[in-house]
């Protein structure tokens, strides 16, 4: 708190404190929060990479002192947003889709919720099957970012000592893959087939 505290106070700009409870040995509990907020107002935003569940106890404890973000590849997108979040911090590979899903649940418009309800549908197999664990996410999200990004094959591959990709992995990148389609603008849809095809057995 005092580290956090120390930066606030030199900080010409809002801050934001990036909390994930999940994968840190420490953190930061809502009543810590709460005083931050107190003593450095600029202290404004939280980046949270939480269940649905978690945010909305979170966000009632906190009071409304801060601007809730989700990342956790936008796992839950709709549900973080019903429970008190102001936006979601995804990872590139579904990027395009949640962003779809959260216009669509910020607007006004009839059915709003339900289309982005829909939209969500269309990612969450392949966020649920990589958040699993950090190692596999990192493995499997870049693969499937590059794909759609229609980069190269050769820079899906991870710095040691990460893991590496499995044959079933890739097969579930693959499906994906070919589902999601390419990033709009990014390359066409010839040559994107061409390197989704069979990306598997590399």
């Amino acid at each position: 708190m005092r580290f956090f505290g120390a930066v606030a106070e030199r900080s010409p700009i809002p801050v934001g404190l990036q909390i994930a409870p999940g994968y840190l040995d420490a953190g930061l509990s809502a009543d810590n929060l709460r005083r931050l907020a107190r003593q450095h107002p600029n202290i404004a935003i939280l980046k949270v990479e939480m269940a649905a569940l978690d945010i909305a106890a979170l966000a009632a404890a906190t009071g409304g002192a801060f601007d809730i973000f989700n990342g956790h590849a936008g796992l839950e997108l709709p549900d973080c947003l019903r429970a008190g979040c102001v936006g979601i911090i995804p990872g590139a590979e579904c990027a395009d889709v949640l962003a779809r899903a959260y216009d669509a649940a910020a607007s006004s418009l009839p059915g709003g919720q339900d289309e982005a309800d829909r939209l969500y549908a269309e990612v969450a197999p392949f966020i649920v099957a990589t958040m699993a664990s950090i190692d596999r996410f990192l493995i499997y999200a870049k693969r499937l970012a590059v794909r759609r990004l229609g980069l190269g094959e050769d820079l899906a591959r991870l710095r040691s000592p990460a893991g590496s990709a499995s044959p079933a992995g890739c097969r579930i990148v693959d499906r994906h893959t070919a589902g999601l389609g390419p990033y709009p603008g990014t390359t066409t849809r010839k040559a994107f087939n061409r390197r989704s095809n069979g990306g598997g057995r590399r």
